[in-house]
């Protein structure tokens, strides 16, 4: 079917932070045949170097300045290991767990104790920053969206302590019948409906429904600030080596948290959803996916670097 006018405009957008002309327009839509196309055209081109460039050298004092931590955990994405990585590097007094429902424990402490703090993480969205005196840097852990929705399942169905383990596991919920719940159910969709643009967008309220296009542009502009570290679970010791080159952790250790035993079979969940269902979880990734893989492609985007998973 081709590039939309939009597709190409939001690209434009979100890589090079500026409209497209109509010449531009047209010369895409007779040269580029698909969104991953158009995307390896922007990653190679001299203007987005240039962006992405003055990007992470454009303020020389935000690198020399002491920062605090803060982890915008999105749950089922390695956040626990990184969590425990993070806090091996604090004091129990230089660091806070709160989570969105318990911000006012960290935003009623005196300015004196908040400047205290080297490390705040929990299930965050992003914004905190803003209600903090202090210089702070985020770091968070992405995760391919099929897979952290089934995992998200998978946990809530083995963790008795989980809020939704009773209704789950006593109404024995298969992966279908969770989807439905979770639609039907406002109070708990928001985590795995799209999550990750919404925890990262700022944004994890019901009235955000609908909204999807806003919050993958404000999460894109989030993660590519200079205030913002983020990495990959499936490239997680990866991650880790980047953190510590940035100063940002002292070192790397193999360590992972919070994880299922044996890893979800995906495809066999899918395969057994009813066509509604399944209908409920494409729509479930659908602005997950497009963030996830624009996020993937820049964090791997310099051919040269060692740090190429390939």
């Amino acid at each position: 079917m081709g590039l939309s006018r939009s597709d190409i405009e939001l690209s434009y957008e979100l890589f090079l932070g500026r409209a497209p002309s109509e010449q531009e327009i047209d010369r895409v839509r007779k040269n580029q045949s698909s969104l991953d196309s158009l995307r390896n055209l922007f990653l190679k081109s001299d203007e987005f170097r240039k962006v992405r460039g003055s990007v992470k050298t454009s303020d020389k004092s935000y690198k020399s300045a002491k920062k605090t931590i803060i982890h915008l955990h999105v749950p089922k994405s390695a956040g626990s290991s990184l969590s425990r990585l993070l806090a091996n590097d604090t004091t129990a007094n230089g660091r806070i767990t709160v989570g969105d429902n318990t911000l006012k424990q960290l935003t009623n402490l005196p300015v004196a104790r908040q400047r205290e703090l080297t490390l705040i993480f929990g299930h965050l969205r992003h914004g905190i920053a803003k209600k903090l005196p202090q210089q702070c840097h985020y770091v968070s852990v992405l995760r391919e969206p099929g897979p952290r929705v089934l995992s998200f399942y998978r946990y809530v169905e083995r963790t008795d302590h989980h809020p939704l383990y009773e209704t789950v596991h006593g109404q024995k919920m298969s992966f279908g019948d969770f989807l439905e719940f979770t639609e039907a159910t406002p109070k708990f969709r928001m985590e795995v409906d799209n999550g990750q643009i919404r925890r990262l967008g700022g944004d994890m309220a019901n009235s955000s429904l609908g909204r999807e296009h806003a919050l993958l542009r404000r999460a894109l502009h989030n993660v590519f600030a200079p205030n913002f570290t983020y990495g990959l679970t499936e490239y997680f010791d990866n991650f880790q080596k980047r953190l510590v080159r940035q100063g940002l952790l002292s070192a790397s250790k193999s360590i992972r948290e919070n994880a299922a035993g044996v890893p979800g079979d995906l495809t066999a969940a899918l395969a057994e959803l009813t066509p509604a269902q399944r209908a409920i979880y494409d729509s479930y990734i659908r602005w997950d996916t497009q963030f996830y893989d624009i996020c993937k492609t820049v964090y791997f985007a310099n051919r040269n670097s060692k740090e190429q998973p390939l």
